[in-house]
């Protein structure tokens, strides 16, 4: 055991396996090219952003995509719906 301050050790990770179709590995592999990012990288930030948007739904709250003028372009909603299938 160790003198350090929580915040200063690492996360514990575990270890997941995922079936996932060509399209999204097609996706990802994307990802990596034109942002650098690996693929757990992606997948992290993309469950954590999915995380976001839902707490916020359950608010009240809708996730758009807003221009330059604050107008909005687009709202998602097709994402946050639950899937029970893919459960």
């Amino acid at each position: 055991m160790t003198d350090q301050h929580p915040i200063t050790q690492p996360p514990e990770l575990r270890r997941i396996n995922l079936r996932v179709n060509e399209r999204l590995i097609s996706i990802l592999a994307d990802l990596k090219e034109q942002k650098g990012m690996t693929m757990p990288e992606s997948i992290r930030k993309g469950v954590g952003l999915l995380h976001i948007a839902m707490t916020e739904q359950s608010k009240g709250r809708r996730l758009a995509f807003i221009d330059e003028q604050s107008n909005v372009v687009a709202e998602v909603h097709a994402i946050l719906r639950s899937n029970p299938r893919h459960s």
